[in-house]
């Protein structure tokens, strides 16, 4: 086990993703999302308003379109119906920065923040009731919040718990976290877990990084010389898919990877390594 913190290590996919030469696409589609939230011409005071109503979709559409939560693609009318949620609670970006903090500082399935990140949109021919877009509202009020909400998505559910554990006895990090795993659980987990990093950030950046590495998915992470190089080397390792290569590479035998990963990057694969038993 080692003796290095959470915060130490959020600290370090921080700064792969943002400061180290990697993660330069990662943070170019970031960048061009918080245009539309802090721009100035962006600073949206009363959503009823039919540019205001549309410049709100063009929010949750591109987080939708970036991030792959798949609401515009598999949910009929599901992006125009979370906009009349959100309108139906907070009519300004400032009112509804606020009831979302006022959510994540005291979760209750009773507040109407849960209530709109539980609710179902849109409809289907499989599922008429339409699907639920915790993750897309979750990254909205991220954004939102200037990066001090928690995130929710398929990463964060697989890896959140294994993560803990395996930081649960350094010395700044001693909480424990309820058993439910319940969605509304899972946000209580989040903000107690981001206590001893206190960077909804950073608590994000090392998740995310955690399950893009145990997928053996570089794009977003290396720029396109190293990522075609990885991909090159790794072809001939019988995987299925190109990610089971690159996984099956970066498990073999020692191997000088310098040339592809930054130092900061091969110390943060060497802890997904023994968080998520990669190579096991």
């Amino acid at each position: 086990m080692s003796n290095l913190t959470i915060s130490y290590y959020a600290n370090l996919a921080h700064k792969i993703l943002t400061s180290s030469g990697e993660g330069k696409q990662y943070l170019d589609n970031r960048e061009v999302i918080r245009l539309l939230f802090t721009s100035s011409d962006w600073n949206l005071n009363n959503y009823k308003e039919d540019k205001q109503r549309q410049k709100l979709k063009a929010r949750l559409t591109l987080i939708d379109s970036y991030y792959s939560t798949n609401v515009g693609s598999f949910c009929f009318d599901g992006i125009d119906e979370i906009v009349e949620g959100i309108i139906a609670i907070k009519t300004s970006d400032t009112e509804l920065k606020k009831y979302s903090k006022e959510f994540i500082d005291n979760i209750s399935n009773e507040h109407e923040i849960w209530k709109l990140l539980n609710n179902k949109y849109g409809w289907n021919i499989l599922n008429k009731d339409g699907l639920k877009a915790t993750s897309l509202i979750s990254k909205f009020i991220y954004f939102l919040m200037d990066y001090k909400f928690p995130i929710y998505d398929s990463f964060v559910k697989k890896y959140h718990t294994r993560i803990f554990k395996y930081f649960k006895n350094t010395d700044f990090f001693t909480i424990r976290l309820p058993k439910s795993d319940s969605e509304l659980s899972l946000f209580y987990r989040l903000r107690e877990m981001n206590g001893p990093i206190d960077d909804f950030e950073k608590l994000d950046n090392l998740l995310w990084l955690t399950g893009k590495i145990a997928k053996g998915s570089f794009y977003l992470i290396l720029e396109k010389e190293r990522h075609k190089e990885l991909i090159e080397r790794s072809k001939n390792y019988g995987g299925r898919r190109y990610s089971d290569n690159i996984i099956k590479y970066i498990c073999g035998e020692e191997k000088d990877f310098s040339d592809i990963f930054s130092g900061d990057l091969i110390e943060f694969i060497n802890l997904v390594k023994k968080i998520t038993g990669l190579c096991s």
